[in-house]
């Protein structure tokens, strides 16, 4: 395989920061960028505003963050605050499902003012994070070509956006749409990637070139216990469709034990838990409890490997998006969760750098 020299970085997530002010996202990612010596982003999770949620799909989401994509004045401060800290806004995590009318209108409204952030974006680029919709839902209804079919629409959506931005502000912008993998949402496990893929294969490359794959090692656990594919594998498979894995979301989780008294009940979990809203979970009747950073059942070490040697962001620099669902306490406890990730990610990609070293010798 050749050495295409990935560059890694954080993206703090401003989950890990809760309902906060997001201007610490921005304070932290200009810290860890002098502390760690690391190339550091901020990836700014949105809360769903209840007036676009009048369905009422994502209530988990509905206050549990100070950002809000659709707010003018939210906007026009993320802007000034990657100015005054340095920094770029990697990617904006919305909660967004494509299978839904009421999210499929809202997520124009997304990409229009996601633009808007590119001017403080990686070259000009952002990452703007969906999931296809809940799985539940998407089986009933049996509704999983609706799901495409919107995909495809958003995506030249913002292709057409693009076009239209420049012309108006002779300002160059991208949106990449990030699929992520999640449970109890679609696409859950890699099997549904390469199906998204497979549609896909029909679609324009240049609209193709406008969505990617966010891969959540955790998720997939949590999704698919007991047929697990390794970091390495579910990118390769990913690749070989021709898809793209554009961001990495890391988190870390624990297997506990079978929810033996619901036995006999079938428990579905749509899949998101309130951010804040600690740390013990069920999904698909198992007990999980999210942990941090190399204390929980994922491998930080194959993930970041299989990160550098597999992914294809849109601008050279593969990003580690530092979710933690239970959020911190304060400034000090998020500043030493993010230490965590910043020594693991840099101590794996110094391990990486080193036996490159000495194969080329």
């Amino acid at each position: 395989m050749p050495d295409r020299r990935m560059i890694p970085a954080i993206a703090v997530n401003s989950m890990i920061i809760g309902s906060r002010d997001f201007e610490e996202a921005f304070e932290l990612a200009a810290l860890a960028e002098k502390e760690l010596g690391i190339n550091t982003f901020v990836d700014l999770r949105s809360r769903r505003n209840s007036y676009t949620d009048n369905e009422r799909l994502w209530t988990c989401a509905h206050q549990n963050s100070s950002f809000d994509i659709i707010d003018e004045q939210c906007i026009q401060r993320a802007i000034s605050l990657a100015m005054k800290y340095d920094t770029c806004i990697i990617g904006t995590s919305v909660y967004l499902g494509v299978f839904n009318q009421q999210d499929f209108e809202y997520g124009k409204i997304v990409i229009e003012r996601a633009t808007r952030l590119t001017l403080v974006a990686p070259q000009n680029t952002l990452i703007v994070r969906i999931v296809g919709g809940s799985k539940k839902s998407i089986v009933s209804e049996n509704c999983k070509s609706v799901v495409l079919s919107n995909l495809h629409e958003l995506a030249k959506y913002a292709c057409e956006g693009e076009k239209f931005h420049e012309q108006e502000t002779g300002l160059k912008s991208k949106i990449i749409l990030g699929i992520e993998i999640h449970q109890g949402q679609y696409p859950e496990n890699v099997e549904e990637v390469v199906e998204i893929y497979k549609y896909l294969e029909n679609v324009s490359e240049e609209i193709r070139d406008h969505i990617g794959i966010i891969e959540d090692p955790a998720n997939r656990y949590i999704s698919t216990f007991g047929s697990y594919l390794s970091p390495a594998l579910a990118a390769q498979i990913i690749n070989r469709v021709g898809g793209k894995i554009i961001l990495y979301h890391l988190k870390d989780v624990k297997f506990i034990d079978k929810w033996e008294q619901n036995k006999s009940k079938c428990r579905w979990m749509e899949g998101f838990q309130q951010v804040g809203n600690g740390t013990i979970f069920d999904y698909d009747n198992k007990i999980f409890e999210w942990r941090l950073p190399g204390e929980g059942d994922i491998n930080f070490h194959e993930c970041v490997n299989a990160a550098l040697d597999f992914s294809s962001p849109p601008h050279g620099i593969i990003g580690f998006s530092t979710e933690h669902v239970p959020a911190s306490e304060n400034k000090e406890d998020a500043w030493k969760i993010l230490l965590k990730y910043g020594k693991m990610i840099n101590r794996t990609y110094l391990k990486k750098q080193i036996i490159i070293g000495v194969e080329a010798r």
